[in-house]
């Protein structure tokens, strides 16, 4: 407590606020046949928390940057939009992720292959073919 006291009486500022920590909340990971669609779930509520949050702040970093006219501030708004539309392109990649892994989870490959050889030549398969062609076999 001394130290803040004495930080108080140097800055002559407000007094120090105790920093409360935030207890957070975390979704629950399932480990089955769900995770796909529980980490899909998750990571989705993330990027459009993330679009969220950068609007707000792209609407305030706007407002600051036509007050004050300071070229930093407008690249620094810029390099905001161009963040913006990269979680927009990374949350389209992830439907398409997803849509990928389901499908080879779902696709299978044959359960049996029957690979026929032909043993001859051009000439005989020619006749082969003509022959069946016209009808005799």
């Amino acid at each position: 407590m001394e130290i803040k006291s004495m930080v108080e009486e140097v800055l002559n500022d407000d007094p120090i606020k105790d920093i409360v920590n935030k207890k957070e909340t975390r979704l629950n990971v399932i480990s089955d046949d769900q995770d796909i669609n529980t980490d899909y779930t998750y990571a989705r509520e993330n990027y459009y928390n993330l679009m969220e949050k950068g609007h707000e702040a792209l609407d305030e970093l706007l407002e600051i940057a036509k007050s004050t006219e300071h070229a930093r501030h407008f690249e620094v708004a810029s390099q905001l939009i161009k963040n913006l539309g990269d979680t927009n392109e990374k949350l389209m990649n992830l439907q398409k992720t997803k849509k990928e892994v389901l499908r080879d989870k779902n696709v299978q490959g044959p359960s049996s292959v029957n690979n026929n050889l032909y043993v001859g030549s051009t000439a005989d398969l020619l006749k082969m073919l003509k022959n069946k062609e016209n009808g005799n076999e």
